[in-house]
């Protein structure tokens, strides 16, 4: 018994869609979530403490990877 391989249908892909990840803000993605409690909270620190926080977090070992956990900061981190 011969049977002819079955093909998929065609999917049409309409080249006016933007397939692309919309990007949205910190805080309009918590508002959108109607969480009952906050979970983020937003710090503002004034540049003069900049140096006493990058010194801090030195002291503690805390990374730039670990803050931001991107390919270009963990091989920085990696090639210390």
């Amino acid at each position: 018994m011969n049977r002819q391989a079955r093909s998929a249908a065609p999917v049409a892909i309409d080249p006016r869609a933007d397939l692309r990840w919309r990007r949205v803000s910190v805080e309009a993605f918590v508002a959108e979530a109607n969480l009952p409690e906050v979970v983020l909270r937003k710090l503002m620190l004034a540049h003069e403490h900049a140096a006493e926080l990058l010194q801090i977090l030195r002291r503690e070992n805390v990374s730039r990877s670990a803050l931001t956990p991107t390919m270009d900061n963990v091989s920085k981190d990696v090639w210390k």
